[in-house]
């Protein structure tokens, strides 16, 4: 959850001279999430607004996702951008499978998947749309022209 709350500080010192106007007002609420590996726990998403119009939610999707550390989801009424929490040297998704036939070595499933990954230096990226996802710098240019997608602006 750590993940998340740098997330948000990031987006709101993205925000802070429209904070600042008063052209949007940022606020949490709570929200659940049910895992495989971590059950359930509560977290928050981040409800944007404007004059009190919600223009955006940003909602956490949790930490075992295929391909990243972690996604929290930006939903506008013009659609979806995802945010992954991946190794910083990362372009685009990288996910191994491995088959097994006959009598060739089995493999631990025993490990979580999640303390692989935690090893790395984990960044949060944005990610293109499938299916020819890339994982693009989350940086304040970058985010303020996601945020006008979702809000069709």
């Amino acid at each position: 959850m750590k993940d998340i709350e740098q997330f948000f500080k990031k987006v709101e010192e993205f925000l802070e001279k429209y904070k600042e106007n008063d052209l949007i007002k940022i606020k949490y609420e709570p929200f659940y999430i049910t895992e495989e590996y971590l059950g359930n726990y509560q977290t928050e998403q981040m409800i944007m607004t404007t004059a009190d119009n919600m223009i955006a939610k940003f909602i956490p999707k949790g930490r075992n996702v295929i391909g990243a550390a972690g996604r929290i989801d930006l939903e506008g009424k013009n659609g979806t951008v995802r945010f992954v929490l991946v190794d910083k040297s990362s372009k685009m998704p990288m996910i191994k499978t491995q088959i097994l036939a006959g009598n060739e070595k089995t493999v631990n499933y025993d490990i979580n998947p999640m303390e692989v990954v935690v090893k790395k230096e984990l960044v949060w990226k944005i990610a293109t749309p499938p299916p020819n996802i890339q994982y693009i710098e989350f940086n304040k240019e970058n985010f303020i022209n996601s945020l006008m997608e979702v809000m069709n602006a």
